[in-house]
């Protein structure tokens, strides 16, 4: 009967040291997890329209749809493109939906913006422009030196 008793507490002592090793395993990964993505938040942060890790890549099209996306962003949509690119505060500080449609929808603009991978959006769907231009014309930029 000791003997039984002995194993028996012998077991659950393993059991309870497998268990404190498996929830300190997962307490680790967690904490490296949220470290990993507070790092991709602030390395992705956006100032004066140039990102910290990123590089400022070109798109051009037509412009299909202009709307509110929310938050006071303006959203553009190219026509043939999945992507949806948008002027961070656009509405906030700087245009109106219906002055963004009479200059933009349905003509031809260059859109420049954030090319950066970030853990929230890891296809990179959603782009933050940095400049806008038709022609040669500079329709909108938050970038101190404009891009040509």
């Amino acid at each position: 009967m000791f003997l039984e008793t002995e194993m028996m507490s012998n077991s659950i002592h393993r059991l309870l040291r497998m268990t404190f090793r498996i929830i300190r395993s997962a307490a680790a990964i967690a904490i490296v997890a949220v470290l990993l993505v507070a790092l991709n938040i602030t390395l992705g942060a956006i100032i004066n329209g140039k990102s910290l890790i990123g590089r400022t890549a070109v798109s051009e099209g037509i412009v299909s749809a202009v709307y509110d996306s929310g938050n006071f962003d303006a959203g553009l949509r190219l026509q043939g493109d999945p992507n949806r690119y948008y002027i961070n505060r656009g509405l906030q500080h700087r245009f109106t939906i219906e002055e963004l449609r009479q200059t933009l929808l349905g003509k031809k603009a260059r859109l420049y913006y954030v090319d950066q991978f970030i853990i929230l959006d890891p296809h990179g769907r959603q782009r933050h422009i940095n400049q806008i231009r038709l022609g040669k014309e500079l329709v909108f930029t938050e970038l101190k030196e404009p891009e040509p």
